[in-house]
């Protein structure tokens, strides 16, 4: 029973030892029908809407708060023209192509501090400036975005480029799925960004992702729910974002035994695609060399034991173009 009081003519219940309770469809099989509680903030802007359903309080989500956060409170200016400009030279006509390029230039162009190198963070101070996500001229101006804002840089240099993209709101599915019918505009965690390819549907890509293939998506959030919102009108819908090929996750493994009179010397040369590449990218991106060299070498003596590994080194951990 909960506990129940009045202060200032507001209302308090208070719950004391609820057991924890993960929701569909992760949830245990007994406890599927047990009902429960669910609680979160209805902002005033969306209360009338809630009594409606899905489809009036969606709408109106996007009308009167993510159209202004996605567009009409971004701040552009001379140096986001200049980098369009700088950017658009030498791109495809096809949209998707185009895309792809954009994404691979944004990423060489603006760092992500979302996703800092050990140079990148033995470089800064102790209070960087800190650039607003939707403040588009000041990451230019600083030559750097958070995560956040290398998603509002890509979907605006596809508006300069005459491509009305559409935007995924989506859930970490570690954490939590969307659900449509849940008037709880607070459910997503992340960003993901598509573009028609005529005949063949909507590809989509994640400019938060630091030097990974554009196209990449991670796999917390492949095959999962999502709102999607078409920035050519406006309109909203629930969708299923696709699950990728497990054909371009590949880890590829080279190696040379040269027989000795006294030891033998095995040589071995690890290099991964797709997801694999970015598990890996994101093990040693932040760490400096003789870091990343020492953490590739205890993982190495786990995985085989009893090997002795005289040298080990990581490469291309900075390089996008290197797998």
């Amino acid at each position: 029973e909960p506990i129940q009081e009045t202060k200032s003519s507001v209302r308090i219940f208070t719950f004391k030892d609820l057991p924890a309770l993960e929701p569909i469809p992760y949830a245990l099989d007994t406890a599927r029908d047990v009902p429960f509680a669910l609680f979160y903030y209805q902002p005033e802007r969306f209360f009338a809407y809630a009594k409606l359903g899905p489809e009036p309080y969606w709408k109106n989500a996007v009308d009167t708060y993510y159209k202004s956060y996605l567009d009409e409170d971004v701040k552009k200016g001379k140096a986001f023209a200049a980098l369009h400009g700088e950017l658009s030279e030498g791109l495809p006509a096809d949209p998707v192509a185009k895309a792809f390029q954009l994404a691979l230039k944004l990423d060489a162009r603006i760092r992500n501090t979302g996703q800092p190198t050990f140079e990148e963070l033995s470089q800064r101070g102790k209070n960087p400036k800190k650039i607003e996500a939707q403040d588009l001229e000041g990451a230019v101006k600083q030559g750097e975005a958070n995560s956040e804002g290398m998603g509002l840089l890509f979907l605006h240099l596809l508006k300069a480029q005459g491509i009305p993209a559409k935007v995924a709101l989506v859930a970490d599915r570690d954490i939590r799925l969307f659900s449509f019918n849940q008037l709880n505009a607070f459910q997503f965690t992340h960003q993901i960004y598509g573009v028609d390819e005529p005949g063949k549907g909507t590809a989509w890509f994640d400019p938060a992702l630091r030097f990974a293939t554009p196209g990449l998506i991670h796999p917390d959030f492949q095959g999962t729910f999502a709102l999607q919102i078409d920035t050519k009108d406006w309109s909203v819908a629930a969708v299923t974002l696709p699950a990728q090929p497990a054909t371009g996750n590949v880890t590829k493994l080279d190696y040379a035994l040269d027989l000795q009179e006294e030891e033998d010397v095995f040589k071995l040369r690890e290099s991964f695609t797709g997801v694999a590449d970015l598990i890996q990218r994101q093990t040693y991106l932040a760490l400096e060399p003789k870091e990343q060299n020492r953490l590739l070498k205890e993982a190495m003596e786990r995985r085989l034991k009893g090997a002795v590994f005289t040298r080990t080194e990581v490469l291309n951990a900075n390089t996008p173009k290197d797998n």
